[in-house]
């Protein structure tokens, strides 16, 4: 009997996450926008350098790498500025020496928004995951039902 609830747990486990990588794809969706919003003050800015970082995975114990890029702009007041960005990035995405789109944030010059290191796509990512274990935790939760009409369990 207690092998009947396994399905049924799979399926619960399944929608929870499914449940935690939308909130975080809503949580990055916010992020950018409450960023876009600040950021208003468009310039062209130079990579001048990407710091490679080694450091734990969020809170687990995988150590990885994480690359940080920094860029050289002039701001409205015509002075230099040479700002990292605290997101991380793919070091495939931007090259040393390229110019870029940056916004930032005229009464916090630390803060900018490039287009150009596409953060929406974490977002897309999470919105993958969601739909994956929702798909999943139906048909997991539906065949449980299914086993239980045909009183399989």
């Amino acid at each position: 009997m207690i092998y009947s609830l396994i399905p049924l747990g799979l399926s619960i486990v399944f929608f929870f996450v499914s449940y935690i990588m939308y909130r975080c794809k809503i949580k990055v969706l916010k992020e950018i926008k409450m960023k876009k919003e600040r950021c208003t003050s468009a310039t062209v800015a130079v990579l001048v350098d990407i710091h490679k970082q080694y450091d734990r995975l969020h809170s687990s114990d995988c150590l990885t790498y994480y690359f940080y890029p920094f860029y050289k702009f002039i701001d409205e007041n015509g002075n230099e500025v040479v700002v990292k960005n605290n997101v991380s990035i793919n070091p495939n995405l931007l090259k040393i020496g390229q110019q870029v789109t940056l916004y930032f944030n005229p009464y916090n010059l630390n803060e900018i928004y490039v287009p150009e290191e596409k953060a929406e796509d974490s977002a897309k990512i999470f919105s993958l995951m969601h739909i994956c274990f929702l798909v999943g935790g139906i048909l997991i939760f539906f065949m449980f039902i299914a086993l239980l009409f045909w009183n399989i369990l």
